[in-house]
């Protein structure tokens, strides 16, 4: 819960059976305050799921090391190598190297999938 959160449910804190007030928010009810501080939990789980699902995504196009995994037999894939830099390429299984330009090198260090792309409509 956030700290705003915290602040308002403390500020608009009611105790409904001693006061008579109903338990639903009413613009002329200091209930408006109790709307706030659901709005303010709703909000924050929809930033906890934005975040979350932020994480994933940059997880997914975070650059691998070739140390680590390879990317699956011929299918293309950005590659990163201090010589060349980034590039298309391709990861060839069987001569253990990469493919950028039909060339085969071997000074690729990191991949990562290519990104999908733009829907045509």
């Amino acid at each position: 819960m956030s700290k705003l959160t915290d602040m308002l449910r403390a500020q608009f804190e009611c105790d409904h059976e001693n006061t008579g007030c109903p338990k639903t928010v009413d613009v002329d009810c200091h209930h408006l305050g109790e709307a706030i501080v659901d709005l303010c939990d709703l909000f924050d789980g929809a930033g906890r799921a934005r975040d979350k699902a932020f994480e994933t995504i940059d997880a997914f196009h975070e650059w691998i090391p070739v140390t680590e995994r390879l990317p699956e037999h011929y299918v293309d894939v950005l590659v990163w190598s201090p010589s060349d830099h980034i590039e298309i390429g391709h990861h060839n299984a069987k001569s253990r190297s990469f493919v950028t330009h039909g060339y085969y090198t071997q000074s690729v260090t990191h991949w990562r999938p290519l990104p999908k792309p733009p829907e045509v409509k």
